[in-house]
């Protein structure tokens, strides 16, 4: 009768969790970081199962795992969690401050995204589709920054699968990626071209010195307005909105 070896490493990194899987979070060559069915948030590195760096926080509801395609429109539990968790990403942003850093990827044509944000120790993952509204938000807390780091390099190493990744402010040769925030009734548009902030449509916003001065700007008024209570609800590609370049190609 063979002898197992405990310590023999599984020869892939989703090995560990074989029939297990609902969605994958992030691969590297050594780790994995899955949602198995139950919708608990797993992690593994060298085939052996390790206690997770990174918590999932669902207020109000238990997770669910879809993809953002599967419903145009949020159902009546989806919406019930956007409303609780918008709170808790207003708390997140005044006590970690402005995002660290950011992951965005688009599937095909710009049909659906995911849209990563790390504040501090936890990460903001965002995903629906272009200009449909229906997105959905999650709050991904690491045991420290670092593994809030790790967990953000992971998702970069290995996107959601059909996913390509982008700048969190303009997809090439598609346009511009507009964010809408919204209280009350109270909706502001914005995006980033260049060294201009631009609302959807084309119209200009603001100018800016130079493009690094627009993001850094644009971080500054995005974590404001969250700070606020303010909600980001949506996000869409301008195709009104196109860099100097792309409007050059386009011309030819």
């Amino acid at each position: 009768m063979p002898v197992t070896n405990p310590k023999q490493r599984a020869t892939r990194p989703l090995d560990r969790f074989a029939d297990q899987i609902a969605e994958v979070i992030a691969v590297s060559k050594r780790r994995a970081f899955i949602l198995d069915l139950t919708g608990r948030l797993r992690y593994a590195e060298d085939g052996e199962e390790c206690p997770s760096p990174i918590d999932i926080t669902m207020p109000g509801m238990p997770l669910i795992v879809a993809d953002p395609e599967v419903h145009r429109r949020l159902d009546a539990v989806e919406a019930a969690h956007t409303a609780a968790v918008h709170p808790a990403i207003s708390a997140v942003a005044k006590q970690h401050g402005p995002a660290a850093e950011r992951a965005m990827f688009w599937k095909g044509a710009g049909a659906a995204y995911h849209d990563f944000t790390r504040h501090g120790p936890v990460v903001i993952w965002r995903y629906g589709m272009n200009n449909a509204f229906n997105e959905k938000r999650r709050i991904c807390r690491g045991v420290d920054e670092q593994a809030a780091i790790a967990f953000l390099a992971d998702i970069r190493s290995k996107p959601p699968a059909g996913y390509r990744a982008t700048s969190p402010f303009y997809v090439e040769r598609r346009g511009c990626v507009v964010r809408t925030y919204a209280k009350a009734s109270t909706r502001e548009l914005r995006g980033v071209v260049g060294s201009a902030w631009r609302r959807f449509g084309g119209a200009l916003v603001k100018r800016f010195a130079s493009p690094a001065r627009a993001v850094a700007a644009y971080e500054e008024y995005e974590h404001k307005r969250l700070a606020a209570g303010w909600a980001m609800i949506g996000i869409e590609v301008d195709r009104s909105s196109l860099s100097a370049a792309d409007r050059a190609e386009k011309r030819r």
